[in-house]
This record gives C-alpha cells, structure tokens and sequence, in this order.
C-alpha cells in the first residue's frame, strides 16, 4: 500500500454514507469501504484534517461517494440513511443501450432474445431494432415483439437501407447519437442466448468486482458488451471493435 495520493481518488470526508464515531470514520452505510480494503490495486488511506479522520479510496472514484446536496437536489433531503442507501444502490448498475440487428432474425428467435434481456439483472435504457428494406417481418410484427417483452425499457425501430452493412452502419450511427449517460453498449447480431448472462457479468464486473473490461462476447462473437469510450477510442486509433475487437472474453 501506497501513502501517496493518486490523482484519481475520492476523500470519504464529506460522503452521507461514511459512519463516524464521533469524528472518526469506522465504515461505510454502503459497504463499499470493506470492498475497496479487499482489492489489491486500490488503496484506502486513513487520512485527517482538523475536523475529523477518514478514509480516502485511492486510484479510483468511489462510485457511491454522494453529499448532502446531491440528495436535497432530487427532493431527499429529509430522506432516512436507509432510503438514500435503497436510492444509490439502485443507480450502482451498468447504464447501456441494446442494439438488435433483426434483420435476418425470426421472430421466434427475437423474443427469445428478449425474453433472456428481461431476465438479466439490469435492464437497457434503450432498445433499438435495427430492420431493413429486405427484413422478412412487418413493422407490426416488431412493434408487437418490443411491446410484449415485458422489458421496461425505452425502445427504437430504425429503419437502414445500405444493403451491402446494414447493421455496421446503423451501429455507428446509433452509438455516435446516443446519450452520454450510456456508458455501455450490447451488439446482438443473429443470436438469443446468453443475453441475461453476459450483462450480469458485465454488471458484477464494474459494480461487484470493481474491474474493468474491453469487450464480453458471447462464444461465436456475434454478440457483444463493450465500454463505449473504449469503442470511440478504438475508432480514433483506426480501430473498430464491432469488427476486430482485441481482448475479447467470452462467456
């Protein structure tokens, strides 16, 4: 362990989830203090100022530091620890977009894909369709699938008329468009298994293990879970991980 402080780091001084004994820090209301101390690549440093001592997670951002003013700003300023510890934990979950190219799937096949979407332990913020001038279904048919899924997530039809990628192209135009708060990405293409198993890996990963990762896939590679920076940052060095994706895990 390292005293040295790292640029990349979070005090835990003025988080409503450190617990004091009078000024000094003991823990965390989300035990996430206990799980840093585990790992070997982040230190907690025990720290002091002149008005209390307290931890500091070093070499990474606790991702469930949150003062005072974060909860009073969404009308929680009288909430119980409990409450702003059921609030936070419900937000330590990856946030990512699902792309489906149901070009050349059945529908049989792209409701089983989204029967084992639902089945997974976060759901995606948004799901978008992919079809083309040559799908063999009716927008209906589409429609019906996404309504029935059961999935209570946001959802897109996009339409895409290059015959020769159509699916590549629309994957880039979605992901160059969507949301920052999307951190992640899920690429199905022609495949239904495995959905639940790859996003719960994904999602232990970051907020269970607190580890990184380049891209999951599933075993034929035709389905993938990818860090959109990674993906942007691929592209800004020539390199497309839809297509060439270097330290693939598949699960």
């Amino acid at each position: 362990m390292s005293n040295e402080i790292n640029p990349i780091h979070t005090p835990c001084k003025n988080c409503v989830f450190a617990e004091y004994e009078k000024a000094t820090q003991k823990g965390c209301s989300l035990g996430l203090i206990e799980k840093y101390m585990q790992l070997e690549y982040i230190d907690v440093i025990e720290a002091y100022d002149e008005d209390k001592e307290f931890y500091i997670v070093n070499k990474k951002k606790c991702a469930g530091y949150r003062e005072q003013n974060y909860f009073e700003s969404r009308d929680m300023e009288n909430a119980t620890i409990q409450d702003k510890i059921d609030y936070i934990q419900d937000k330590l979950k990856i946030n990512y977009i699902c792309i489906i190219n149901a070009i050349n799937i059945s529908i049989e096949d792209l409701q089983k894909t989204l029967q084992s979407i639902s089945e997974a332990s976060v759901h995606p913020k948004v799901i978008n369709l992919v079809i083309s001038g040559i799908s063999k279904y009716t927008f209906n048919q589409y429609y019906k699938s996404l309504e029935n899924s059961g999935i209570k997530s946001k959802w897109k039809i996009t339409h895409n008329y290059d015959i020769e990628k159509p699916y590549t192209l629309a994957m880039h135009n979605i992901i160059s468009t969507t949301s920052k708060e999307n951190n992640f990405v899920l690429s199905i293409d022609e495949e239904h298994e495995n959905m639940a198993k790859i996003i719960n890996t994904a999602n232990d990963r970051v907020y269970k293990e607190f580890k990184t990762f380049v891209v999951l896939s599933s075993k034929s590679q035709k389905t993938l879970l990818f860090n959109k920076l990674v993906y942007k940052n691929g592209l800004y060095h020539g390199v497309d991980i839809l297509n060439d994706h270097p330290d693939c895990e598949k699960i």
